[in-house]
């Protein structure tokens, strides 16, 4: 329940520092698992959680949408190829080893923010994803933060 609330604070947070909800319909949210993501408070919005905590039944009872995942080197969403992903993503009983999979997930292209946050004892873990994101995606709105747990 704490990550309810450390959430609900960081989105207030960015709010009271010129995130405007209303202006930023598309969200994509980087880092954080299911119970600890901005995206379950963001009920007016079109957001994504993409992490690799994501849980899908955690998604699901939280009523969250999203995907395990992460930005790769060109700063694009990457969900890899992974039994629980084709279970999610992939809708064809039939597959064809000769035909590259889809699953069907949102591009960055369709999102004008990108929010995350993370403890600084996970930071060495997240900074090439944060690069990316930064070097790469510079059109769209970004807001980041890090906290000390």
């Amino acid at each position: 329940m704490q990550g309810f609330y450390n959430s609900l604070f960081f989105l207030n947070y960015l709010c009271s520092y010129g995130l405007n909800l209303n202006d930023n319909p598309n969200i994509l949210e980087l880092f954080q698992s299911a119970g600890c993501s901005l995206s379950q408070h963001l009920v007016n919005n079109n957001q994504f959680l993409l992490s690799d905590k994501v849980k899908y039944d955690e998604l699901d009872s939280n009523g969250i949408v999203g995907a395990t995942g992460h930005l790769n080197e060109s700063g694009n969403i990457f969900v890899p190829k992974t039994l629980d992903n084709d279970d999610r993503f992939l809708y064809t009983p039939v597959k064809s080893l000769y035909k590259k999979h889809s699953y069907g997930i949102p591009t960055i292209n369709e999102f004008n923010t990108i929010i995350g946050y993370f403890v600084v004892k996970s930071f060495e873990n997240r900074k090439k994803e944060l690069f990316y994101s930064l070097i790469n995606n510079s059109d769209i709105n970004q807001y980041f933060c890090f906290s000390v747990d």
